[in-house]
């Protein structure tokens, strides 16, 4: 009678699922300090605009809104709603700085300086990475052409 012998099987290591996250990258800055920043920055704007801070501080909310609840033609259904000029909100590899007035009124885009456009990911979202003076006066710049155009609607 013949033995029969089993061998011993390696299994296969399972291959990891992708995510779609990338590891953050490395900067010369940290992402506080450009939190830090851009907080800053919006403060300067408040009043006459309204500041709030939302989240915690593992992942904090800053956002830049209209003193008083307004009114949109032909959305929100006719509600008066905390209308966003910008926003900041800490990402793994970026703060995204967020400029609402993008989306009213795309043109504004073609009033934003080149080098901030380098940033823009998607409609009104920039990821911005570090805190040299060119970029942080072009965030500056922006907000104000956000507020010049809720002022000119009546919004401001």
């Amino acid at each position: 009678m013949k033995k029969t012998v089993k061998k011993k099987t390696t299994a296969k290591p399972k291959a990891k699922k992708a995510t779609g996250r990338t590891a953050p990258r490395k900067t010369g800055t940290d992402l506080r300090e450009v939190y830090g920043a851009l907080g800053r920055i919006l403060s300067l704007f408040a009043p006459p605009l309204r500041l709030v801070v939302t989240g915690n501080s593992a992942k904090p909310q800053t956002k830049l809104t209209v003193p008083a609840p307004v009114v949109v033609p032909g959305a929100y259904s006719g509600k008066p709603v905390d209308l966003e000029v910008a926003a900041i909100i800490p990402q793994s590899a970026s703060v995204g700085f967020y400029l609402m007035p993008l989306y009213v009124q795309p043109a504004l885009r073609s009033k934003i300086s080149p080098t901030l456009l380098k940033f823009l990911k998607g409609k009104s979202c920039f990821h911005i990475t570090s805190i040299e003076p060119p970029i942080l006066d072009d965030v500056r710049n922006a907000i104000e052409l956000g507020t010049k155009l809720y002022s000119e609607r009546g919004w401001l």
